[in-house]
């Protein structure tokens, strides 16, 4: 009863010969198996082609597993590539799940509710393929592209990612601009201070918990000589001090600085 080749296979696997491995296990009853020990051993090239051959199904997850591996390893080129070649397959697949759903709609409700299960699985995938083209397409200098598959995700957590990217790469404004749509709004500002953008920093600062920010923000308005805006972020800082100072220094209006240096006995 025992599939010799099969057998023959494992006993390759444990000493390590995995060629010989994989030539013994598609012999046998169970050629998928060479599959699944290349796909353990992380050797993604070898998996892809057999799964080209013997799976064809198992290429985009394939594709995926292999995609996020080049990302970790900082080869953003070939992680696109697999990335794309995942986006791919998975369209194709879904539109074959769409054509039998179509055929389904009354004939069979339990194969239905397994295609539309089927459906959501393969969605998520895609999903995870667009962050990643997102992702590689910021990093291999297409900005533009990525930014804007970014924005049109409606994926918050993505946003965020694309952002600490183009941050790193000193893309100042669109990196803020992508931290507000993932709803980081304490880097959105910061973010915005660092690059002067004082017009779109003002409306997150009611955000803004950050002491430290807020007093970041208030030294950028003083030196642009915006005092009164200054005042507010100081107040918000809780910097009684520089409040003090600026009114003294440069509005010329003594009383009220007494008044605040009275109210919070500052030495």
């Amino acid at each position: 009863i025992e599939d010799k080749n099969l057998l023959a296979g494992h006993v390759n696997m444990l000493f390590q010969d995995y060629s010989k491995a994989q030539e013994m296990f598609l012999a046998s009853t169970r050629p998928k198996t060479a599959l699944e020990m290349r796909r353990d051993l992380l050797h993604w090239d070898h998996a892809l082609k057999l799964a080209a051959t013997i799976s064809p199904g198992e290429v985009a997850f394939i594709s995926i597993e292999y995609a996020q591996q080049l990302e970790f390893k900082g080869q953003h080129g070939m992680a696109l590539n697999n990335y794309e070649t995942a986006m791919s397959e998975l369209d194709q697949a879904l539109k074959r799940i769409n054509m039998s759903l179509e055929g389904t709609k009354t004939d069979n409700a339990l194969l239905e509710d397994e295609l539309e299960a089927e459906r959501a699985k393969l969605e998520k995938y895609q999903n995870t393929c667009m962050g990643g083209i997102a992702r590689m397409t910021i990093r291999t200098g297409d900005i533009r592209r990525g930014v804007s598959m970014a924005n049109n995700s409606g994926d918050v957590t993505l946003c965020k990612e694309c952002a600490s990217i183009l941050e790193n790469m000193r893309q100042l404004p669109d990196a803020a601009r992508l931290y507000e749509r993932g709803e980081a709004m304490e880097k959105a500002a910061a973010v915005y201070i660092q690059c002067k953008d004082f017009s779109s920093a003002a409306p997150l600062m009611k955000k803004v918990k950050s002491a430290k920010l807020h007093g970041q923000y208030a030294k950028a308005k003083e030196a642009v000589k915006d005092y009164k805006a200054a005042i507010t972020a100081y107040e918000a800082a809780k910097n009684m001090d520089a409040v003090v100072r600026i009114y003294l220094d440069h509005l010329d209006n003594p009383e009220l600085a007494f008044a605040i240096v009275r109210s919070t006995a500052s030495a």
